[in-house]
């Protein structure tokens, strides 16, 4: 019988701050998580998966306070159980998961935005998480989306680089070793973006967020993208928080938001 502390899923209270790219460090750690009865500083990112394979979602949150990745394993009927974190680099930020080298089992990938880095973690079913491989653009990594964005049948990854203000694309081998290459340049301030087969060819593009526009990247499925296409304009940049995808109007298409 367990004897730690369990956490009642139906009470769990996020508050999950931003990654920003401006402001200190300290700045960055003060932003509170709450975890049912536990308070966590620093928390950014969440990623919900079936990390030990036993028909339940899972928690997987990246916490700035000690630069770790809290794991939290579900054991059905609303109950969480934490499990041994993670140790990630400075600064832990995005995080999401996928089947990097197809073994079946539920991987992770972070953004550290104060260690310049991404983490690479494989799952091994039983809801446990091997060392990480590290990558590095070698800037301030934001935003982290995982898609096939070369058609090979891989998971790749693609990340926001603040300071640079670029996205940087990571393309898988098949094996779960990643080789990296900055992807789209030039924009004013690219710290969120977000991917989908925008014209219907079958393969993942991406819509940037930059500034005072919204610019789509046609992909020609080599992880190769076009000259960017301006949707969407405003003449103040608050305007544009943030940006996703979905078919909003049912028309088969996706729509960006």
């Amino acid at each position: 019988m367990y004897s730690g502390h369990i956490f009642p899923i139906l009470f769990l209270i996020v508050l999950l701050s931003g990654c920003s790219s401006t402001g200190s460090d300290d700045a960055v750690r003060e932003q509170p998580y709450f975890l049912g009865r536990i308070a966590v500083i620093g928390a950014h990112g969440m990623a919900v998966a079936d990390f030990n394979e036993d028909g339940n979602l899972d928690l997987a949150v990246t916490i700035n306070e000690g630069d770790t990745i809290g794991i939290y394993l579900n054991q059905g009927r609303g109950w969480l159980v934490p499990a041994p974190s993670l140790s990630a680099q400075r600064n832990p930020c995005f995080v999401t998961t996928g089947d990097f080298n197809h073994d079946g089992h539920i991987d992770l990938v972070n953004s550290n935005w104060g260690g310049h880095t991404v983490s690479v973690f494989f799952g091994d079913g039983t809801g446990n998480f091997g060392e990480p491989t590290y990558y590095g653009p070698n800037h301030m990594v934001g935003q982290i989306e995982v898609r096939d964005f070369n058609n090979d049948g891989h998971p790749d990854f693609m990340t926001s680089n603040m300071g640079t203000e670029d996205l940087s694309l990571f393309l898988n081998d098949g094996q779960g070793v990643f080789s990296s290459n900055i992807a789209l340049t030039g924009f004013s301030s690219a710290t969120k973006f977000s991917s989908a087969d925008f014209n219907k060819d079958g393969i993942v593009d991406v819509a940037v967020l930059d500034q005072y526009t919204v610019k789509i990247f046609y992909n020609n499925g080599k992880g190769v993208f076009g000259k960017g296409r301006t949707m969407y304009q405003v003449n103040d940049p608050m305007q544009l928080k943030s940006i996703d995808t979905g078919d909003l109007n049912s028309d088969g298409i996706p729509d960006v938001a």
